[in-house]
């Protein structure tokens, strides 16, 4: 399953974005958006959904469920074509089990190491409670460090 959804990002990438290098986002229209589809890439712990918190109008019910939309996949496959589906075979297992910083009042990270490689993973809440992947990619041990640091310092603010 994960696999034909990468599939598909990837003929949507060579279709429209053959030669571009990097991307910030990616804009398409709703029929292929509904084409491509979100995916479930994990579940997010107690503990992690704990981190980000809930506004104050909850009418909407919090989920755990982090999903990924097709805008996000298609730049994944622009913007890290190092990755294989080893390695997104890796995501539910980084956000389960990885080290948790908060970002901001939207956005944790998760870092852990798999297959003796270091992974990032950015997960964003949506205004109406839904997690969301932005990014997944290799990491060093310094990059961790450094959000680390980072992520104290907007704790002392």
């Amino acid at each position: 399953m994960l696999d034909e959804y990468l599939r598909k990002a990837e003929a949507y990438r060579r279709l429209k974005f053959s030669d571009v290098p990097h991307v910030d986002s990616v804009r398409m229209p709703r029929t292929v958006k509904d084409r491509i589809g979100q995916m479930s890439v994990g579940i997010a712990t107690d503990s992690a959904h704990e981190k980000i918190p809930s506004p104050l109008d909850a009418k909407f019910k919090r989920t755990r469920v982090v999903r990924l939309s097709p805008e996000t996949v298609v730049k994944q496959v622009i913007n890290h074509r190092d990755l294989k589906l080893e390695d997104y075979r890796r995501l539910p297992d980084v956000i389960r089990r990885g080290n948790i910083y908060v970002e901001d009042e939207r956005h944790l990270i998760f870092y852990r190491e798999s297959g003796g490689q270091l992974y990032e993973a950015v997960v964003k809440q949506t205004p109406n409670n839904e997690l969301f992947l932005k990014s997944f990619h290799r990491a060093e041990s310094r990059h961790e460090r450094a959000t680390e640091r980072r992520t104290r310092k907007s704790e002392v603010k």
